[in-house]
């Protein structure tokens, strides 16, 4: 990639995400062209690729003979993200990586290792970072409105099936078990909601107290909710909770300092409402789809060395270490 010239990304997928989110994000970006798909099945990527009017590559080694792409944008099970990642990463290929970066802090840490020695930018897609009220919120916790924070709660709920034609009895094999997925609830929600801990706490450290999970879906030998509860710095409490089967009337973002105060509801939504000690305002969010757009451009500008919001190896390493932590040291609750 040149200059200005549209950053060229192959979709490392072809169904479920990399079909429903990646694929139209790419297509309809001005800073991204959609270069080719990856995928586990030659013959479905073949036909996918046709579609698209793009190439089909039928394995990783021959991806990166081609001096066509600039980029990949991996979707995959939650414990091939690593492996896949440090491939690209190594032949100095961009990596636009699904959550989690791992299921493991051990294959994280080495990916942090990988993407610094090779120079090649390495961004994890949490794309609600782009939502205008977490980033006013930020900003408000940067800025100290709150004077010194004393606790901090995240709550998101979002019942399974996600989306239309989704059934839980037809979950994924990955997803459901432990071991490929590193959890399921805390990895397909959770995780978000501790990249937002991480990026709210900037630079304060953060330390996992304790960590209770249960499982709710009798199909499923897997968490379906969780609560974690972390140090952030010296003083503050923060508190992640999130379920994939339980009812919520919508997510709510608190903090609590010696100064003011925050209560920040449906910020995963299109219109957020930001209560606190000044008062109350509506605040108007991006879209779902424009989320992922406003990463996807904010990952290009990473790649030609300009300013970044996106997370980063670093951050996503932290990420890994609090979740996986919570899944070593946590309880069930039918077995306390």
């Amino acid at each position: 990639m040149m200059g200005d010239d549209p950053l060229r990304i192959v979709a490392v997928g072809t169904r479920g995400h990399a079909a429903r989110v990646v694929v139209p994000t790419v297509q309809s970006s001005r800073r991204a062209e959609l270069a080719g798909l990856l995928g586990s099945d030659p013959s479905r990527t073949s036909a996918a690729a046709d579609r698209l009017n793009v190439a089909a590559y039928r394995s990783v080694a021959e991806l990166l003979e081609s001096d066509a792409i600039d980029a990949v944008w991996i979707t995959a099970p939650n414990h091939l993200h690593a492996v896949l990642a440090e491939q690209f990463l190594s032949a100095g290929v961009h990596v636009l990586l699904e959550k989690p970066m791992a299921i493991e802090e051990e294959a994280a840490a080495h990916l942090v290792a990988t993407a610094e020695e090779s120079g090649a930018v390495l961004r994890v897609a949490y794309q609600h970072r782009y939502r205008e009220a977490h980033r006013r919120l930020r900003e408000a916790i940067a800025e100290e409105h709150f004077g010194d924070l004393g606790y901090l709660r995240i709550h998101r709920h979002w019942r399974f099936p996600y989306f239309p034609g989704q059934d839980v009895r037809e979950l994924s094999d990955w997803r459901g078990a432990a071991s490929t997925s590193g959890g399921w609830a805390i990895n397909d929600i959770g995780s978000h909601l501790v990249d937002l801990l991480v990026w709210l706490a900037d630079s304060l450290p953060l330390a996992l107290l304790s960590a209770i999970f249960a499982r709710q879906y009798p199909e499923i030998a897997n968490d379906s909710s969780s609560h974690l509860t972390v140090r952030m710095g010296a003083h503050c409490v923060a508190q992640v909770d999130t379920s994939n089967q339980l009812e919520s009337p919508g997510s709510l973002i608190e903090v609590y300092g010696d100064k003011g105060w925050m209560r920040l509801g449906d910020s995963f939504a299109d219109t957020a409402t930001m209560e606190s000690h000044l008062g109350v305002e509506a605040i108007q969010n991006v879209s779902s789809a424009e989320t992922y757009q406003l990463m996807l451009d904010d990952f290009v500008g990473a790649c030609r060395g300009d300013p970044s919001i996106g997370t980063d190896p670093r951050e996503a390493l932290l990420g890994v270490r609090v979740v996986q932590q919570a899944r070593r040291v946590g309880h069930f609750v039918e077995d306390l």
